[in-house]
């Protein structure tokens, strides 16, 4: 999903709604959402983007923390 799919579908929801992360895809166990942040992601791994040694070929990413 792109950050503009999210804000789209975001868009839609009351904004006074609390943004809750699901821990897996089968919904065992849930926290809210506590931080966001810019990174490079490829493969299972991320890297901050100002790092001379990031990931070699990342996509910028959006990362969601709980």
């Amino acid at each position: 999903m792109t950050v503009a799919n999210l804000i789209k579908r975001l868009s839609k929801e009351d904004p006074k709604s609390l943004v809750v992360l699901s821990h897996d895809s089968e919904g065992n166990g849930f926290s809210e959402l506590s931080d966001i942040g810019a990174f490079l992601y490829r493969d299972g791994e991320i890297a901050d983007p100002e790092e001379r040694d990031g990931l070699e070929g990342g996509k910028p990413a959006v990362v969601l923390w709980p």
